[in-house]
């Protein structure tokens, strides 16, 4: 059992990782073409309450099922690593949290670049300053996350392409040209409104999949013996509606 004090502490904590979650969230809707910037501080705050969230789950589970103390609880040991603290829930007891979703595509390369970016890859720009071989994070959530989107959900309609195209020649002497996260320049008009075309389905399927990830979490403890768990429920309230419903939806973001 949790002393009150310690659980206010839990408490607040949550509500924390989750208002980290959901503006990481909102500020992905905002990305309409490549913007490290704007990504960066989305998967930070994404990173950062996904760590705290799993780190809440971990302490409670350790207390209930081993009858631990928080304070003897090292959990600063796991890092900023997610699959760590996952797989210790798991060997506390496996449906705390019933992760077989979470390994399949695109989920496990959404949590492994939270991984990577709360490990270390946060600090891409300045490591490529020191002259340090890291791959950038931008270009992984590119090729893991949102090609997987686009091979998944979209499609350019012909009269549209047909509409840019004409477009490209009366718009070169306007356009500015820009980097995407692989480094690749966007150099014609036609590139740019084929990406910001590709951005609308991007920016909403890819809070889609988070929130999977959020949902997934919340069924698992409405379903765990966790006794705590009705405790952290309050806080996935907001995530009981449908995915594809909740992306549409602007209030929900807090």
């Amino acid at each position: 059992m949790i002393p009150l004090d310690e659980y206010e502490f839990l408490r607040c904590e949550m509500s924390f990782a989750m208002k980290l979650v959901n503006n990481g969230l909102s500020e992905l809707g905002k990305i309409i073409q490549p913007d490290t910037g704007l990504l960066g501080y989305s998967i930070m705050n994404l990173a950062n309450g996904f760590e705290r969230l799993f780190k809440i789950i971990l302490i409670l589970s350790k207390v209930e099922f081993e009858n631990k103390l928080v304070s003897e609880i090292n959990f600063k040991k796991y890092g900023h690593n997610l699959q760590k603290i996952i797989d210790e829930i798991k060997l506390i007891d496996v449906n705390i949290i019933d992760f077989d979703t979470m390994e399949k595509e695109p989920y496990a390369s959404i949590l492994n670049i939270f991984t990577d970016f709360g490990s270390g890859l946060r600090y891409y720009n300045f490591d490529s300053l020191k002259g340090s071989q890291t791959i950038s994070p931008f270009r992984k959530w590119k090729e893991q996350v949102q090609e997987f989107i686009l091979a998944s959900h979209y499609l350019l309609p012909e009269d549209k392409k047909s509409m840019f195209k004409s477009l490209d020649k009366k718009l070169t002497n306007v356009f500015i040209r820009f980097i995407d996260y692989d480094n690749s320049i966007i150099d014609t008009p036609f590139k740019s409104m084929l990406i910001r075309d590709q951005y609308e389905i991007i920016s909403k399927y890819v809070k889609y999949y988070i929130i999977i990830i959020i949902q997934t979490i919340r069924k698992c403890l409405k379903k765990s013996k966790l006794k705590a768990s009705y405790q952290l429920l309050e806080f996935f309230n907001l995530y009981a509606t449908p995915a594809l419903e909740l992306i549409e939806l602007e209030e929900y973001y807090y």
